[in-house]
């Protein structure tokens, strides 16, 4: 896998995990809060240079007279506005409501947020853009761009919907070749007799495929953030890296399906292994999955011990945190390491998933600090594979 999918990770997965909550959180619109700050002042580049290139675009499928380009230019302006303004609106109504309890989550907020109209709006589909243009274009020129708007919408569709497929694609191949090898496994351990490895063999795709309906839900969600729910403006090199598959979202390893294949691939075992043989197989592969969360916590608290100078005493009562935190988010990390980062210093993001209350009393002030900042550094990686 490439390095790449560092271009798919959302700037709102680079802000602060944790916001904290204004004195006067009532007063809407007065605080500053840094996370819907720097949401809407990254919004509103995006926005608006794409709306500026969208202009062009219009001017030159067109060919109308370069005079109303200001024209055009103001109502994109104004279709920005309200896009931030409703934007603005959206963010502090979430916010607010999640604020009650003192502390907002990030990737908590965010999912709420993206949910309300005010963040799927966008400029293009602003009734101050598309109201504009049959007032300013000849309906000759209106429908020249009409027939243009539908084509590149359509294929938006056809590089989400084809990069889907690739990634299924892959995904089933790997699968079906990792499993093979356990059937060959299997039958060399066991020695299975050759109709029962060839029931396994024969089941064996069908098990695999009945994961695919669950394949890529997540996986969808970044790709349309990546291009903001098939944005017209600006857009262009996102979906001509997606045409090229020159950009990765870590397609070899969706987490929904590969809960679900092993699912099928438990069921498939059970149903031609003999029940003493079934409960070895669990039984090893339970060894095996406590070894790897083993493995990754001392990692992670050895990485952590690098960054904060741990006492032996801190450290043996961090340990089981980080093991728990660890266990409940194993798919997220096999996700992140099936993607080839070497480096075991990105273990620590894990602090994202242990509650601060969990180590507050554990580590001094200036650790905490350091603790923190760890946070923050790696909530981008953390948040990828939400």
């Amino acid at each position: 896998m490439r390095r790449s999918s560092l271009a798919v990770i959302s700037f709102f997965s680079c802000l602060l995990s944790v916001v904290p909550r204004p004195a006067e959180a009532e007063t809407e619109f007065t605080e500053k809060v840094p996370f819907i700050e720097q949401t809407l002042e990254r919004s509103t580049d995006f926005y608006g240079n794409g709306m500026k290139t969208l202009v062009e675009d219009v001017i030159k499928v067109t060919g109308s007279a370069e005079e109303k380009k200001e024209k055009l230019l103001k109502a994109a302006s104004d279709a920005v506005a309200d896009k931030m303004a409703k934007s603005k609106t959206g963010l502090w109504k979430t916010w607010k409501e999640m604020s009650k309890d003192g502390q907002v989550d990030q990737l908590q907020f965010w999912n709420a947020y993206r949910k309300l109209p005010e963040a799927i709006l966008t400029p293009d589909r602003s009734p101050l853009w598309t109201e504009a243009l049959p007032r300013i274009l000849t309906p000759d020129e209106v429908a020249k761009w009409t027939k243009e708007e539908t084509v590149r919408r359509a294929r938006i569709e056809k590089a989400i919907q084809d990069y889907l497929t690739r990634g299924r694609d892959d995904w089933k191949n790997k699968r079906l070749e990792a499993r093979r090898a356990e059937i060959d496994e299997l039958g060399t351990q066991w020695k299975l007799p050759e109709a029962t490895t060839k029931a396994l063999r024969d089941g064996l795709e069908g098990a695999v495929a009945m994961s695919l309906g669950s394949w890529g839900q997540a996986l969808e969600k970044q790709i349309r953030e990546y291009v903001k729910s098939a944005f017209l403006g600006g857009a262009e090199d996102r979906i001509q890296a997606l045409e090229g598959g020159q950009t990765n979202f870590g397609m070899a390893n969706d987490t929904d399906g590969m809960k679900a294949e092993i699912g099928t691939w438990r069921e498939l075992l059970r149903q031609h292994l003999d029940p003493p043989s079934f409960a070895d197989w669990e039984a090893r592969e339970q060894k095996r999955a406590d070894r790897r969360v083993e493995a990754l916590s001392m990692m992670t608290v050895a990485e952590l011990d690098r960054k904060l100078r741990l006492t032996p005493d801190q450290r043996q009562r961090l340990e089981p945190i980080v093991s728990k935190a660890v266990r409940e988010s194993k798919s997220k990390l096999d996700a992140f390491l099936t993607q080839n980062y070497a480096n075991s210093e990105l273990l620590m993001m894990v602090v994202n998933g242990i509650p601060a209350s969990e180590v507050s009393t554990l580590i001094d002030a200036d650790q905490m600090a350091g603790w923190r900042e760890v946070k923050e550094r790696y909530s981008g990686w953390w948040n990828q594979f939400q």
